[in-house]
């Protein structure tokens, strides 16, 4: 059976996808397992899954506990149905059974039609319905890997009755040391010069003997080394700090899988670390009830930025969760001595 998926393009819902994609792989598994008992084994079955992405952040679908095909879309192939069409057929992917869109884009809606796939299933929502032959319902208000596990439905026999938390491969530790010397991760926030806010200065103040990687994925790739290098030379020398650029995010989520915790404003890293099991402290600021990493296997401690208790003269009561954060890192190091 070939099988091919269009994924979103934005990291944080391409994440949201993962924890249907692990249901659906798994159930056609055994569904052809079970029909394969009843064939001869020259015709057995097997099931070859293709996955489409833009090229950006790609990698992250080599975190996924299955094999796949990966095939790269460019800017240049998602200006039209005509441009897609082409770089679909360079992809060589031959006789598809199945084709899902878990994206809502037009454009991405008819490769299915280029890949003259049998099964053509994606949401039923506007002018996509032309190039899909299975239409499923866009569940408005749910939360969207709930909106994506419903586009497994056309194609099982056995629907499972709720969604399954995602949860990445087994990833070796970046630091072979990571029990003996524990250490944290911060995506900190940068300014509108290019530079990382300072507003975290108190908190490396307050504690020591604590080890800290400092990301931030505010600023570009090219300029996240040295801003953060000039941030650490101003930062308590009680603490050990290095940066950690992010290049690649199979080497993030290995980074974040054995942290003591990621410490984190909105960002689709959020997502990714949940997704490879970290423990993190979410200082969420957006509304995220339907975008939220709550499908993941990771432990995560929510900071609703906009609750009351959290608020003081119009801005985020940081000293507030410091506070809390070094109750968290006091507790560890003591649980360590004992």
């Amino acid at each position: 059976m070939n099988l091919v998926i269009r994924l979103p393009d934005d990291l944080r819902e391409r994440l949201l996808c993962f924890p249907a994609l692990q249901v659906l792989v798994k159930s056609l598994r055994e569904q052809l397992e079970k029909e394969n008992e009843e064939l001869e084994e020259d015709q057995w079955k097997d099931l070859k899954l293709h996955l489409i992405a833009h090229k950006n952040n790609i990698e992250v679908l080599n975190l996924a506990p299955f094999s796949a095909f990966y095939h790269e879309l460019e800017d240049e192939d998602l200006k039209s149905v005509f441009t897609v069409h082409r770089a679909v057929k360079n992809m060589k992917i031959d006789l598809v059974d199945t084709f899902i869109t878990f994206s809502k884009s037009f454009i991405d809606a008819s490769i299915g039609k280029s890949l003259k796939a049998k099964n053509r299933i994606g949401f039923s929502i506007s002018k996509n319905i032309l190039f899909l032959n299975k239409k499923v319902t866009l569940l408005k208000g749910r939360h969207h890997s709930e909106q994506y596990f419903e586009l497994a439905r056309p194609i099982l026999e056995k629907m499972p009755e709720e969604l399954s938390r995602g949860y990445s491969r087994d990833l070796e530790p970046l630091t072979g040391d990571w029990r003996e010397n524990p250490y944290n991760i911060v995506n900190l926030k940068a300014n509108d010069d290019g530079e990382v806010e300072g507003s975290w200065e108190e908190f490396f103040s307050l504690i020591e003997n604590e080890k800290f990687y400092l990301v931030c994925d505010g600023l570009p790739l090219e300029r996240q080394k040295e801003a953060l290098t000039r941030f650490i030379k101003k930062q308590s020398k009680k603490n050990t700090y290095d940066v950690f650029e992010l290049e690649n995010l199979i080497e993030f989520g290995k980074l974040a899988a054995y942290a003591q915790t990621f410490i984190s404003y909105d960002s689709g890293l959020v997502h990714l670390a949940a997704y490879c099991g970290a423990h993190i402290h979410y200082l969420q600021k957006e509304g995220l009830d339907s975008t939220g990493p709550i499908h993941f296997l990771g432990d995560i401690r929510y900071f609703n930025l906009n609750e009351p208790f959290y608020r003081e003269n119009n801005e985020i009561a940081l000293h507030k969760i410091f506070d809390e954060l070094i109750g968290f890192l006091d507790k560890k190091a003591k649980d360590r001595e004992e």
